[in-house]
Formats: structure tokens, sequence, C-alpha cells
């Protein structure tokens, strides 16, 4: 098995987040999210893997998980430097912030 989709990584990260999914029919589907209040709010699936201010808005999720995501950060990047704490894509932020959290599905190991 390879590595994750984008479209699988998109999915996990936003349930990570809390995001929901609600069917709405065979094709139709939307995305809830609590808002502070406990309403509910239908919100687009982030692009996680292309937006970094989608991937700002998740690693806030990461708590006291942070340090691991900036050693995952390191590994990706093959490098000790702190650097790539700053210059990382969205797409690396999502693949470490997956590992972070054992979502990251397939046969590449940090």
């Amino acid at each position: 098995m390879g590595a994750m989709n984008k479209e699988r990584q998109r999915i996990a990260i936003a349930e990570a987040c809390g995001l929901k999914l609600f069917p709405m029919g065979p094709s139709d589907k939307q995305w809830l999210k609590t808002n502070k209040d406990g309403g509910v709010e239908q919100v687009p699936l982030p692009d996680y893997l292309n937006d970094l201010n989608a991937m700002h808005e998740a690693e806030k999720n990461l708590g006291p998980q942070s340090a691991v995501y900036a050693d995952n950060l390191r590994t990706l990047a093959n490098t000790k430097d702190s650097w790539v704490l700053i210059h990382a894509t969205a797409a690396q932020r999502a693949e470490a912030f997956l590992k972070t959290l054992n979502l990251w599905k397939g046969n590449d190991k940090l």
C-alpha cells in the first residue's frame, strides 16, 4: 500500500479537527463544524495540502503533541534545523500532522 491519497489526507485532518461529514444523498455531502456557541455550521472541506492557512488552523489542535509534530517535520525535510518549521509547505505540514496523530495510512514510515 502506498501513501494516502490527497482526498483521504484532507478527510483525516478534517475529522481530527472536529469536522463531521453529513451525507445529504448519494453524491451530495456537507461538512459540519460545531461553533463556539455549540451550534453547528456548514463549512467546505479545507484544502489542507495546498492552503497554509488551513494547516495553521489544524496545527492549533495539536496541543502537547506540537513537539512531536516539529520533529516529524524535521524528519520529512531530512534536517535537524528549525528553519523547516517556518518554510514547510502545506503538504509537508499535512503529512507531519497525520503522522503525529498516527492517522497516516500506508507504508511510508518516519
